[in-house]
C-alpha cells in the first residue's frame, strides 16, 4: 500500500508566521514510515511572477512547485534559503528546517495571509520501505511559515 500524506502543516509560530526565515520549519505527517535517507532537501525557494500566486519548492519534500494560495509571500523576485530535513523515528513525519538566506533579498519577502492556502503534495521520491511512492495531499488554510 503506498504512503499516503496525512497531515501538514508548520510549527513555526512567531511574530513573522507567514513570512519565511531562518529556522522555520514545515512538516508532513505520513500513513506509514518514509525510507531512511530519502529526504534530503537543500533548499526552500519562494516565487511569484508578474501575475498570479507565490510558489513553494522544497526540493526532495513537494511534488515541484506549489501554489501558495497568495501573491502575498514575496515580491516579484525568487528568494532562496538552505534547508535540512528530519525524519522521526519510525520516519512517519518529515521536518524541513530553512537555514540562511542563499539567494534573492530578504526584503522581497512578504507576509502570507491567514486563509491563502496551500495544497501539499509530497515529492515523488519520497518512497516507504517496499519502494511506493507516498501520495495524496493535504490543504492548510494558515500561513504556510
Amino acid at each position: 500500500m503506498p504512503t499516503n500524506v496525512v497531515d501538514s502543516d508548520t510549527s513555526t509560530i512567531d511574530l513573522n508566521n507567514g513570512k519565511l526565515q531562518a529556522g522555520d520549519t514545515i512538516t508532513a505527517t505520513f500513513s506509514e514510515a518514509i525510507a531512511s535517507g530519502l529526504v534530503t532537501p537543500t533548499s526552500i525557494t519562494e516565487s511569484r511572477t508578474i501575475t498570479g500566486n507565490a510558489f513553494l519548492t522544497i526540493g526532495g519534500f513537494t511534488n515541484g512547485a506549489l501554489d501558495m494560495g497568495s501573491a502575498l509571500y514575496v515580491a516579484i523576485a525568487s528568494v532562496t534559503f538552505s534547508a535540512t530535513g528530519a525524519t522521526s523515528t519510525p520516519a512517519k513525519t518529515v521536518t524541513i528546517t530553512a537555514g540562511s538566506l542563499t539567494s534573492g533579498i530578504l526584503s522581497d519577502l512578504g507576509q502570507g495571509l491567514l486563509g491563502g492556502g496551500m495544497d501539499y503534495v509530497p515529492a515523488p521520491t519520497l518512497l516507504d520501505a517496499a519502494g511506493n511512492a507516498a501520495t495524496g495531499s493535504f490543504h492548510t488554510s494558515s500561513p504556510v511559515f
